[in-house]
């Protein structure tokens, strides 16, 4: 199918999962990207639409239902200023997984910028923490910047968004789970933190840190001892040091 008019119907409906209530309500998300979109299909997920740039002519193993756009209307629905062209609407199937409290956890707290969540995601499958807790006032993690930094890392994991730090504080005390928290002073270097027991890892917002309640709420405190003038790093970069020095304990 070939669109061409902004006026288009399934056009402005692609459009409008740009906004998070609309991917909520649809339960679909945009997924754009070659990489990212074999990705998603290798995990299972199911896609609803292939939307290419008209140009693009692009052939996979399985056939889906495809739109073609013009490259104006292309451009209004990608967030990459070298596009390949090539879009997915992926279909979210109702997330009836729960928390598993006995496997190590990753608690992102606040965490605003799309590209340090994508790349924490991608670190979290990597290393193999399944579990992301993500707390309100987090960047939604199925926008398209997210996904895309993540390269669809967020569809092989069990993603719980917009919760309470308090209701998660409570539930991980009351499942006895370790709380660690990242921190710039007053915390045991990392290379000294061993993990008896299940965990969670903390890791927070960009600018002001983790919340004053998951300090106050710590079982240990950890930090990254440095050697250079820097005394903090980036959030996603702290994270990737972080996660892999604790999936080898």
């Amino acid at each position: 199918m070939f669109i061409s008019s902004a006026q288009n119907a399934k056009f402005r409906w692609l459009k409008s999962l740009k906004l998070k209530k609309t991917r909520m309500r649809e339960k679909a998300v945009i997924v754009e990207g070659r990489r990212a979109i074999e990705q998603v299909i290798s995990l299972g997920y199911t896609i609803k639409y292939l939307v290419l740039e008209e140009s693009i002519e692009w052939q996979l193993s399985t056939q889906y239902q495809t739109l073609y756009l013009t490259e104006s209307l292309f451009n209004q629905l990608s967030d990459t200023v070298h596009s390949q062209g090539v879009l997915a609407v992926v279909n979210l199937a109702d997330n009836t997984a729960k928390v598993d409290y006995s496997a190590p956890l990753v608690v992102l707290n606040a965490i605003q910028d799309p590209g340090n969540m994508g790349t924490i995601l991608r670190t979290c499958e990597a290393f193999g923490y399944q579990n992301v807790i993500a707390t309100k006032g987090c960047v939604d993690i199925y926008s398209s910047k997210v996904l895309r930094a993540s390269l669809g890392a967020a569809f092989g994991l069990n993603v719980f968004q917009n919760q309470a730090s308090a209701d998660v504080i409570e539930q991980l005390n009351n499942h006895q789970v370790a709380i660690l928290v990242t921190t710039l002073e007053d915390g045991t270097p990392l290379k000294q933190v061993s993990c008896q027991g299940p965990y969670a890892i903390v890791f927070g917002n960009e600018g002001s840190g983790v919340e004053d309640i998951w300090i106050e709420h710590a079982t240990k405190r950890i930090r990254i001892n440095t050697k250079g003038a820097m005394q903090s790093l980036n959030v996603a970069a702290s994270a990737a040091i972080v996660l892999y020095q604790l999936a080898d304990e």
